[in-house]
This record gives structure tokens, sequence and C-alpha cells, in this order.
């Protein structure tokens, strides 16, 4: 559904490179559910103008010992290595009040779990994200289901 919006933005607007870009984006990924999911989440934070510079983080584990997540209060660690016989291994990880809390395979699953950390744990919204996860909670997930902002 939210590729959808997106797409009907972009149509909406002219915006003939992002109608391109979907269409490469479909043939590319035609069978690869997982892939959508992922593209989904950084595509939001940029559809809604959102900063996600202290959510979303990645982590060359050959370039540092530590991942810098000291400043993230609620967020999600793209963790990139290569092993000793040259393949690369992804992982994502739950941030919460800077730690990492668990490694997920995939960032749809990461969020996910994330999500319900928040909810678990009665944390807030990040406040640069409250669209997003406004936009997550009511039309995504179906919770509370009430007006959202005007921007949403």
């Amino acid at each position: 559904m939210p590729l959808s919006l997106f797409r009907k933005k972009a149509a909406r607007k002219g915006e003939v490179s992002e109608v391109q870009l979907f269409t490469a984006y479909d043939l590319q990924y035609q069978g690869d559910v997982h892939s959508r999911r992922a593209a989904l989440l950084p595509g939001l934070l940029g559809f809604l103008h959102e900063d996600d510079s202290r959510f979303l983080r990645l982590w060359l584990v050959e370039q540092s010992e530590d991942p810098e997540i000291d400043d993230v209060a609620v967020g999600l660690l793209l963790i990139s290595a290569r092993s000793t016989n040259a393949t690369l291994s992804e992982k994502i990880a739950v941030v919460i009040e800077g730690d990492k809390v668990m490694e997920l395979p995939t960032l749809a699953d990461a969020f996910i779990h994330l999500f319900a950390l928040i909810y678990a744990l009665h944390l807030s919204y990040p406040k640069e994200l409250a669209n997003t996860f406004d936009f997550i909670q009511k039309v995504l997930m179906g919770l509370d289901e009430g007006n959202m902002r005007p921007r949403v």
C-alpha cells in the first residue's frame, strides 16, 4: 500500500523520473517481498520529509569496533560485515537507549520488533519521526485508527 502511495504522488506531480524509478524497481525485485518491505521504511521517511539520521544507522564492522549509537534513543542499526571468504553478511539490530537489544535478519522484522518494544516498554516515538510512526501505527498496523496529523 505505501509504495502505491509514493507512486500516486509521483504520478500526480508529474515526476517522471520517480515513476521510472518505481518501474525499474519492480522489474528488479519482482519476487522478493523482503526487498519491497526494506525499501518502504527509508522511502516513507523521505516521503514525509523527516530526518532519519538518529534513527537509521549503518555500522561497517571492518571499519570500527563499536557502532556509534550512544545518542540513539530508539532506532535501527544496519550491520554490515565481510567474512574471511569475502562474503557480505548483513543484519539489523534494534537499538534502545544506545544499546543493541536484538539482531534480526531483515529490516522489516527489526522494525516490527522495535515497534512492539516501544509499545511494551511504553516508550515515546522519536520526535523527529512522529509523522512516520503515526502513519505506521494508524495505517500499516491498524492500531488506534483515530485522526492523523495533517501532514500524514
